[in-house]
């Protein structure tokens, strides 16, 4: 996990948003331990606090759960959680954003269909 932290955002966010990606990507599998704290400090050379609030924002999110000496485990079922409430964003908020500037510039769905379907196209060669 390598992470390029920005400055327009909370770096305990982006740690988060980090963790739930790799778990997307299949990188951290559910029953897996994440790194402790003290080895996710030192690898992103960041305050334990920062990163204990990122693990409680998770643990919060029913994605992480803590196993007595043993660490952060990720839950079983985390990836269908973060995989619907994706869905969800995208839905509501990216693609309802998306038809909002494509009616602004005057982009009919139609269009918007072609370049998704060209995209698409291109993506499988």
């Amino acid at each position: 996990m390598t992470i390029q932290f920005k400055t327009d955002k909370p770096i305990y966010l982006q740690l988060a948003e980090e963790i739930r990606n790799s778990i997307l990507k299949g990188n951290l599998k559910e029953g897996e331990f994440i790194p402790s704290v003290r080895k996710l400090s030192a690898q992103f050379e960041l305050n334990p606090n920062t990163v204990m609030n990122s693990i409680k924002i998770l643990v919060d999110e029913n994605i992480l759960e803590k196993k007595r000496g043993m660490g952060m485990q990720i839950k079983n079922g985390a990836l269908e959680k973060l995989v619907l409430a994706k869905k969800q964003k995208f839905f509501q908020t990216d693609l309802s954003n998306l038809v909002k500037e494509a009616d602004l510039l005057g982009i009919s769905i139609e269009e918007i269909k072609t370049k998704i379907s060209n995209l698409e196209k291109e993506g499988k060669s």
